[in-house]
């Protein structure tokens, strides 16, 4: 697929805004091809259509490495136990109520592999015990995305119960307002 439409495997690796960029960036390539070439080629410049050809091209092969350097990044054996010891890094901080340490250490796992379904749950569990209501709801909200054999639904569920829901503020509406004179 990512043959056809370069950036789209990036985005199906989990890196949606570098695979979205690529994706965009080659089709405004071939749109200047295909508008040099076939609709308008008295009108477009040679110059600009070979500038978008090389473009399209330039994109076209920086989205096939990256695709190839991400999935052996992710299929490298040594990832599991490298975000095994940040989240235990993490655990050892919190244990020690060092705030900046813990964050520090899941925003590194997190880099490294934010499909990671147990960095998101330590992530989720840190945001319980340091940040808002919203913040940590959402960080519960995005391991259930990541949970889709449920494996981990009871975990999840009282996570969220353990987070009360925000408090939204009353907007008034037409059948609060007293009535215009």
């Amino acid at each position: 697929m990512n043959i056809v439409v370069p950036g789209s495997g990036l985005i199906l690796l989990g890196r949606l805004w570098l695979g979205t960029v690529l994706a965009g960036a080659f089709m405004l390539g071939i749109q200047g091809v295909v508008c040099g070439l076939l609709i308008a080629p008295a009108v477009v410049v040679p110059g600009i259509t070979l500038a978008a050809g090389l473009l399209a091209v330039a994109v076209w092969l920086a989205a096939q490495r990256m695709l190839v350097l991400r999935y052996r990044f992710l299929s490298d054996p040594g990832l599991h136990r490298e975000l095994t010891v940040l989240r235990r890094l993490a655990r050892r901080a919190q244990a020690r109520r060092d705030w900046r340490s813990a964050r520090a250490a899941l925003r590194l796992a997190l880099s490294i592999d934010d499909t990671d379904i147990h960095t998101r749950l330590a992530w989720a569990e840190f945001m319980t015990r340091t940040a808002g209501r919203t913040r940590a709801r959402r960080a519960w909200r995005a391991v259930a995305r990541l949970d889709v054999d449920g494996h981990h639904a009871s975990q999840i569920q009282a996570g969220l119960d353990s987070v009360p829901p925000p408090v939204r503020k009353a907007t008034p509406t037409s059948a609060n307002q007293p009535p215009q004179p």
